[in-house]
């Protein structure tokens, strides 16, 4: 090719390789979405597993647990299973998928998945028996006391989490997923120390019935002050004057 060909190709394909150093890196290697991505089955069910059984739940509480022995974990595990709280160890890649695809609540979980994570989370508990369990037959009764996840997490519940770690002494919160809101660390330290709803339920109804109560008070002691005076009037009444007294005397 001739000389003048040659500068003349080169000339031609100079803009084009400016206009390609000018597209910025990330329209170039745009990522795939994580909800886009195809994983081995593997990983799909364990995907689906985190989902169901840890990030549905009303109380996602993401710690850290880098020295944490195997005896201090069994301990700290077999205590919060007894408040209804379960402990469990995730792959930060896998959780992280599942996390990110979840909600955005959750998502926000994923930049503090470094190192070794564990995972607080609530457990299906029993529900109350019925009145008419009695009468039920075997099999209705068993699967009408089927454990189930509790609809919203109590502070007092997160407080029996904060307490055990506080005596485990390895392990670190770093953030959670509460009734479905993303919390900080000390959000959820601040979270713990409210009172749980039976409380605000008890107070809400003292305070709606203190007028009431004052009222019947002022009612009834009026009433009893009305009575009294009536009484008084009577006997009064009945009791004969100081004159009659006298002019019943010299007829005596």
């Amino acid at each position: 090719m001739p000389p003048s060909a040659t500068s003349a190709v080169a000339a031609a394909a100079l803009p084009l390789s400016r206009s390609l150093v000018a597209i910025p890196r990330r329209t170039l290697f745009c990522p795939v979405p994580a909800s886009k991505r195809k994983y081995p089955l593997k990983k799909q069910l364990l995907v689906a597993d985190y989902r169901k059984s840890i990030l549905s739940t009303p109380a996602v509480i993401l710690a850290q647990t880098p020295n944490l022995s195997e005896k201090e974990w069994d301990a700290l595990r077999s205590a919060l299973r007894q408040k209804g709280i379960g402990l469990r160890s995730v792959s930060n890649g896998v959780f992280g998928v599942a996390a990110e695809t979840l909600s955005e609540s959750t998502a926000k979980l994923v930049p503090h998945l470094q190192g070794h994570n564990a995972v607080f989370y609530q457990l299906p508990v029993l529900p109350p028996p019925s009145p008419d369990a009695p009468q039920k037959l075997a099999a209705n009764f068993a699967a009408a006391r089927k454990p189930r996840v509790p609809a919203q997490v109590e502070p007092p519940t997160i407080k029996d989490v904060i307490d055990n770690v506080v005596k485990a002494k390895k392990v670190q919160i770093v953030a959670g997923v509460l009734n479905g809101t993303y919390y900080d660390a000390k959000a959820i330290a601040h979270f713990s120390t409210l009172p749980s709803m039976a409380q605000l339920r008890a107070e809400l109804v003292a305070v709606l019935g203190a007028p009431a109560q004052r009222l019947s008070s002022l009612l009834g002691q009026q009433q009893m002050s009305l009575v009294a005076l009536l009484g008084q009037r009577v006997k009064d009444l009945e009791a004969p004057s100081a004159g009659e007294a006298a002019e019943a005397k010299p007829a005596a």
